[in-house]
């Protein structure tokens, strides 16, 4: 039987021999013909039908009895039907009809009435590429393997350079062409000519053979080994020195006066000539030197050294204005304008530096001085009065207890209450902070009596004092009692 040509995984036939039992054969993936043979899942019992079948007996001539009838059962069984389930059982795993599987990357499978029905996987429209090199382009297939699209080859010289047919370049000491049909460059090592016999004229130079471009050749270099010897002596008076003319390899000599000289001092050979050893004379100056310093800095001479240098004297503040003011060291200089502004020269690490110190003023309020006290301080930054203090007497009635005594009735306590001038100021004459601080308390007192009745029923009296007027008094401060006010600023 000769079988047309079916994909993998078709079937060939799937047939029922009506006794319960299904035959089949499908193409498997290596395209060979597989057959089974197992019980059909389904099947339905075929039904029994009783027939009763009644014959009748002749009666005998001889005798009068009647003809009877005998009734005779016969059985028959109408042919089994078979209900197949559609489905794909011949797979391995077994596939339910509408069930879809892959097979492979670019394939799905979808069981159809016990037919497997391949789908190839969609693939977006290729588009055509027509090559500038005139090469054919090929196939450049996706991650997957199923989808492809059509690139055109190249052939790539250095650095990635496209190559066209028949150009030809030199490529790492190779001399390469692309060929017409290829896009894999074609390359053989690059052709030198043969070195020649060299040799070097000048003296101290020998011949070496070094690489350059690819090839070896022959080139002279200085070899100051090689230098022919010769003698160097000068008259009285000169001095031989060494001179390497350009494009010479060794050193030639030559004699020239010799002027000595003081290290301090800049010398020359004049024009005058000695009339007894017949050799020009010697003129020689002090060496200059530049005196020019900064402002603020004067020039000192350098024991053991030909020129001083710019040692600095005092400090040099620039203005917001541009404009330059000199302080000298320890002085106090305060601008015109800005009266809560000093700037100090300090000398700090053998440098002097310009020190800024800002006064902060205390809080200012004319409404809490005593009229006609304010002034502005001798500095002329901040203005100071005579505060008015909110210092007074606080009354208050209580029992009076004493040694398990009481008194009669309420005796009227009083108390101090209230605030008073506590400040804190930068001195600059003093380079300290300077605090002051008054204490709100008594200012007058007096001695009053009061009845008290005992535990026993017994009466006394008690002595206790009285606050009769409160005020400011000065007090030495604490640390807490005062905070330090003013910044520093270095300025360089």
């Amino acid at each position: 039987m000769t079988i047309p040509f079916v994909p993998s995984g078709s079937i060939i036939y799937n047939k029922t021999d009506g006794e319960g039992w299904c035959f089949s054969a499908y193409c498997n993936a290596t395209c060979n013909i597989e057959k089974q043979s197992k019980p059909c899942l389904t099947t339905v019992s075929p039904p029994v039908s009783t027939t009763i079948v009644r014959t009748a007996t002749p009666a005998s001539t001889l005798s009068s009895t009647p003809k009877t009838e005998t009734p005779a059962i016969v059985t028959t069984t109408s042919p089994k039907s078979t209900t197949l389930v559609p489905g794909c059982y011949h797979f391995h795993p077994p596939r339910k009809n509408g069930e879809s599987w892959n097979i492979g990357n670019c394939t799905k499978a979808t069981c159809t009435d016990g037919t497997a029905i391949l789908t190839p996987k969609e693939c977006e429209p290729v588009e055509p590429v027509v090559c500038e090199n005139g090469q054919s382009p090929i196939r450049v297939y996706d991650e997957s393997g199923c989808c492809f699209h059509y690139e055109c080859e190249y052939c790539f010289g250095p650095n990635d350079t496209t190559k066209e047919p028949g150009e030809k370049w030199e490529s790492n000491c190779q001399e390469c062409e692309c060929p017409m049909d290829s896009t894999i460059p074609l390359c053989k090592p690059l052709e030198c000519s043969i070195l020649p016999n060299k040799t070097c004229d000048k003296p101290g130079q020998v011949p070496v053979i070094e690489t350059v471009d690819c090839c070896k050749k022959v080139t002279c270099v200085c070899n100051v080994d090689t230098c022919p010897e010769t003698k160097h002596t000068c008259s009285e008076g000169f001095k031989p020195i060494i001179l390497t003319p350009k494009g010479s390899c060794c050193p030639e000599y030559d004699c020239r006066a010799s002027v000595p000289t003081d290290k301090c001092e800049e010398c020359k050979c004049s024009s005058t000539v000695d009339p007894e050893t017949k050799l020009h004379s010697v003129e020689c100056t002090p060496m200059k030197c530049d005196e020019n310093c900064q402002l603020g800095s004067e020039y000192e001479a350098v024991p053991g050294e030909c020129c001083g240098t710019c040692v600095e004297k005092s400090c040099v503040l620039t203005l917001p204005d541009n404009k330059t003011q000199i302080i000298e060291p320890g002085q106090i200089w305060t601008p015109p304008d800005v009266k809560c502004e000093k700037y100090k020269c300090e000398k700090i690490e053998d440098q002097l530096v310009t020190v800024q110190v800002k006064t902060v003023c205390p809080e200012f309020n004319p409404e809490n001085c005593v009229p006609h006290t304010e002034k502005t301080e001798q500095d002329g930054c901040c203005k100071t009065c005579t505060p008015r203090n909110d210092c007074k007497v606080l009354k208050n009635s209580t029992y009076v207890e004493k040694d398990g005594c009481k008194s009669t009735e309420p005796v009227e306590i009083n108390s101090c209450d209230g605030t008073c001038t506590t400040s804190s100021m930068y001195s600059l004459q003093a380079n300290t902070m300077m605090h002051a601080c008054s204490c709100c308390q008594e200012m007058s007192t007096s001695s009053k009596q009061v009845e008290m009745i005992c535990p026993d029923g017994t009466k006394t009296n008690y002595t206790y004092t009285y606050i009769e007027t409160c005020g400011c008094e000065l007090s030495e401060c604490t640390d807490n009692q005062a905070s330090k006010k003013g910044a520093r600023r270095r300025r360089r």
